[in-house]
């Protein structure tokens, strides 16, 4: 796939049998050799082997190698290291989200309650990640140890201390203050990073289409030959600073942000995730999603977290 996005616009292609060879590797640090053979980093390999998605960043916001499909090949690599690291999960992979609905009213309603001690916040604060309030938030901190199990898999097939540790420091009581009109940057789709990442929310109420369910383009966490080419385009506009000014300083900065023609143009078709109350929704962030409109005020409870790899490429 690689070799093929080179060709296709006119760069120097590493041969058919190293692309091979990088695909079917599995061992790390023979991997991480490959890559370097393949596209030689000259004095940037501490930034390209790390979760840094920003390209204003020193080497990744250089015009030569992005120019060379430095991004394209930061994203093709780390999507093969992620499959290589949860070779399990193979419809996860594919789709990029699953769902589980639970029965037990009694946690709902529980959890439900504990919301309302909770401020308004899209984003992890002192007041609401529940391992540092487990005397507010101890119903909500027993669904985040009954959650764990089912969560990490999709980001590692082992437990990890990194894993572990970010998973405890970054679940918390999310309230999004939703409104219809509100100019919010993240109802633009857009991805979060280069490479899987995971986010989670778990709904303690229903989440209707039409007030700010989650939106998702089913299997744009996987790289294709047309993602590819629009990714390396995009990352030239940012270098050059001519990236469409709608897009936002998110978009240079690593967070993609992409048009509904673009996405269908890629053949992506998103949908909200419209689920009934007590339900978890994982997602992988490397696929395009938004937050979604609403037809009125409303406020989204959700035990929400997200887990960046400190290494993308380890696998």
């Amino acid at each position: 796939m690689f070799r093929e996005f080179q060709l296709r616009h006119g760069l120097e292609p590493i041969s058919s049998d190293l692309e091979e060879a990088i695909i079917n590797c599995s061992d790390y640090r023979k991997f991480i050799v490959l890559l370097n053979e393949a596209f030689p980093l000259i004095m940037i390999q501490k930034e390209f082997f790390s979760n840094v998605k920003d390209l204003n960043q020193f080497g990744l916001n250089d015009p030569v190698l992005v120019k060379k499909g430095l991004h394209a090949f930061r994203r093709w690599a780390a999507q093969l290291a992620h499959e290589k690291r949860c070779i399990d999960n193979v419809y996860y992979n594919y789709k990029g989200f699953v769902t589980y609905t639970f029965d037990d009213e009694e946690i709902r309603l529980k959890a439900l309650k504990e919301f309302q001690d909770v401020p308004y916040s899209v984003n992890k604060q002192s007041s609401n990640i529940v391992t540092q309030n487990l005397n507010k938030l101890s119903t909500l901190y027993n669904c985040h140890l009954s959650f764990m199990y089912k969560i990490l898999g999709f980001i590692s097939h082992t437990e990890t201390p990194e894993i572990v540790m970010k998973y405890n420091n970054n679940t918390f009581a999310q309230r999004v203050y939703n409104r219809p009109d509100d100019n919010d940057n993240q109802k633009l789709y857009h991805v979060d990073t280069f490479f899987p990442a995971i986010k989670w929310w778990w709904f303690p109420e229903e989440v209707k289409a039409s007030e700010g369910a989650f939106w998702y383009a089913e299997n744009s966490c996987q790289v294709t030959d047309s993602m590819l080419d629009w990714l390396y385009i995009e990352s030239i506009k940012c270098i050059e600073n001519s990236y469409d000014e709608w897009r936002g300083k998110d978009h240079k900065e690593g967070s993609f942000r992409a048009s509904m023609e673009e996405i269908e143009n890629m053949g992506f078709n998103p949908t909200p995730l419209a689920v009934p109350a007590n339900t978890l929704v994982i997602g992988n962030v490397a696929g395009f999603h938004r937050r979604g409109d609403t037809i009125r005020s409303i406020v989204r409870n959700a035990l929400h977290g997200s887990i960046r790899l400190d290494n993308p490429f380890y696998f």
